[in-house]
């Protein structure tokens, strides 16, 4: 009787059906490790180009935004001269400078003459502007010029 089989009880039978699929139900879900060292391997590549990109196209649109501001300050120092017959008193201008924020801005005048300088955060460029509306670069990228116009990028382009 030894050989024999001895047939399950039908309630341990059930029982062992329960838990069956409770065993199967862990699947493996996820990403392999290569699945996740392609994507960052992608991200990476990305990066490297899209971050250079992005940090020049934000330095045009300060210089931008800080060439406008010269252009407006000038236009107002304009406007007050046919006022008042005069850009300022005392060395100072008749225009208060806007807040610094990527750039700072002042101004020099003797009355009949004035000229308005924007400078970097980070006094890398500066431009300058006066009351005969004569545009020059000061610094750019750093190394200093004396560019009868304003320099907006590497190859010279003036605006």
């Amino acid at each position: 009787m030894r050989n024999k089989l001895v047939a399950e009880p039908k309630a341990f039978r059930s029982i062992l059906h329960l838990r069956r699929p409770y065993i199967n139900q862990f699947k493996e879900t996820g990403f392999s490790l290569l699945e996740l060292m392609t994507t960052i391997g992608i991200i990476g590549i990305l990066a490297v180009v899209a971050i250079p990109s992005y940090i020049s196209f934000t330095k045009n649109g300060d210089v931008a935004n800080a060439l406008t501001t010269l252009v407006n300050l000038s236009t107002q120092m304009e406007k007050r001269y046919l006022d008042l017959r005069s850009y300022g008193t005392n060395n100072s201008c008749g225009v208060a400078a806007p807040p610094a924020d990527k750039y700072s801005f002042s101004c020099s005048s003797d009355g009949q003459t004035y000229t308005w300088t924007a400078t970097s955060s980070d006094s890398k460029y500066q431009y300058t502007i006066n009351q005969n509306g004569d545009k020059t670069t000061k610094k750019f990228d750093g190394n200093n010029s004396n560019d009868s116009c304003w320099k907006i990028n590497e190859n010279g382009d003036c605006y």
